[in-house]
C-alpha cells in the first residue's frame, strides 16, 4: 500500500512516515481562535477528490468499476439500473 500524506508541514512525522507528501500551505483556520481545522481540513479535502478523480481518469474507472466497490447507498441505488 503506498500513503500519501496531506499536510502543511512536509518535516512533520506524519510526512516522514508516508510514500509520497502533498504539502500545502500553512494558513489561518476560520475560527476566532485559529485552532479549529477548518481551512486545513477544506483544502484536505479538495487536494484528496482532485487526485481520486485524476486516479479514476488515469485508470479509466467506469460507472461499472464504481457500482463494483460502491453497490450501497443512493449512487449505488441510481447505478443498479443502469
Amino acid at each position: 500500500m503506498t500513503t500519501v500524506a496531506f499536510t502543511s508541514d512536509g518535516e512533520s512525522e506524519l510526512a516522514r512516515r508516508c510514500d509520497h507528501k502533498i504539502v500545502y500551505p500553512h494558513l489561518r483556520e476560520a475560527d476566532d481562535l485559529n485552532l479549529a481545522p477548518t481551512v486545513s481540513s477544506t483544502l484536505t479535502l479538495t487536494l484528496g477528490d482532485a487526485l481520486a478523480c485524476e486516479l479514476s481518469k488515469r485508470r479509466n474507472f467506469t460507472r461499472a468499476d464504481f457500482y463494483r466497490y460502491h453497490p450501497n447507498g443512493a449512487l449505488g441505488q441510481m447505478l443498479s439500473k443502469e
